[in-house]
C-alpha cells in the first residue's frame, strides 16, 4: 500500500511539473515596475481549432514603482481564453516576489467552432508599501479554423454521419448503392478505406485520436469530430 501511495504521489508530482512553464526572464521592468514577454498589448502565437497548442508568457517584477516599494504581486486570474485552453502559473500559487520573475503557460486544444479573435487578460494585484494596486496585462490570441481540406464546404446533402461528434463509431447513410469511403485527417492523410454495402454501415473510429476528420465518397465529403 505504501509503495502504491508513493507511486501515485510521484506520478502526480511529475504531471504537475510537466504542466508548469520554465521561467526565463527576458524584459526590463523600467518605470512601470513590471513587464512581460510578449509585451502587454501584443499578440500571442496563433492557435488552430482542434490542434494542440502551448505558449509561455514571461513576467518580471521590479522592486519599486516611483516612490512606492513593491513587496510582491499576485496573479489573481487569467480570463478571455477560448474553450479548450487553460492557463497555469509558475510559481503555481501565482505569487511573485519583488525582484523575481514568473511565467504563465497557456496550453490545451481549442475546441471546434472557436475560431476568432480573443483578448487574454491577466489580472494582477501588486502589493506595495502604500497598499495594493490592481493591474491588468492583455494579449491578443487568434484562433484559426482548421486549414487545408478542412476549409471545404460540405458537398453532399444526401450523406449523413451520426453521431457527430462521436467517440467510438459512426454510422454513415448515403443513398442505396455500394460506396467506397475514405477517412482522412485535416492534413489529407488517408487513414481508412472501406466499402459500405447499399450506402450505409458502421465504421469503428475508436483508435483515432480526438480531433477533426473527413469522410469522402464519390457523392461528396462531410466533416466529423472524434471526441
Amino acid at each position: 500500500m505504501k509503495k502504491s501511495l508513493l507511486l501515485l504521489v510521484f506520478l502526480s508530482a511529475s504531471y504537475f511539473l510537466q504542466a508548469q512553464c520554465t521561467i526565463t526572464p527576458g524584459c526590463s521592468t523600467t518605470s512601470t515596475g513590471y513587464c512581460s514577454t510578449p509585451a502587454s498589448g501584443s499578440s500571442l502565437p496563433a492557435a488552430t481549432e482542434q490542434v494542440a497548442y502551448n505558449t509561455t508568457i514571461q513576467l518580471s517584477l521590479g522592486t519599486a514603482i516611483g516612490p512606492a516599494t513593491i513587496n510582491n504581486a499576485t496573479i489573481t486570474s487569467v480570463t478571455g481564453l477560448p474553450t479548450g485552453l487553460t492557463a497555469a502559473y509558475n510559481p503555481s500559487n501565482g505569487i511573485v516576489t519583488a525582484g523575481t520573475s514568473a511565467c504563465i503557460l497557456v496550453s490545451g486544444t481549442p475546441a471546434a467552432a472557436t475560431a476568432g479573435n480573443y483578448t487574454m487578460t491577466a489580472n494582477i494585484s501588486v502589493s506595495t508599501n502604500f497598499g495594493a494596486s490592481p493591474q491588468t496585462l492583455t494579449w491578443t490570441l487568434v484562433v484559426n479554423a482548421v486549414t487545408g481540406i478542412a476549409s471545404f464546404t460540405a458537398s453532399s446533402s444526401t450523406m449523413t454521419i451520426m453521431p457527430n461528434p462521436a467517440s467510438s463509431s459512426i454510422t454513415v447513410l448515403s443513398g442505396t448503392e455500394n460506396i467506397i469511403v475514405h477517412i482522412t485527417d485535416i492534413l489529407g492523410k488517408d487513414l481508412l478505406q472501406t466499402t459500405l454495402q447499399q450506402g450505409k454501415g458502421n465504421i469503428d473510429i475508436s483508435s483515432f485520436a480526438p480531433g477533426v476528420y473527413f469522410l469522402r465518397t464519390n457523392r461528396g465529403a462531410q466533416r466529423f469530430i472524434k471526441q
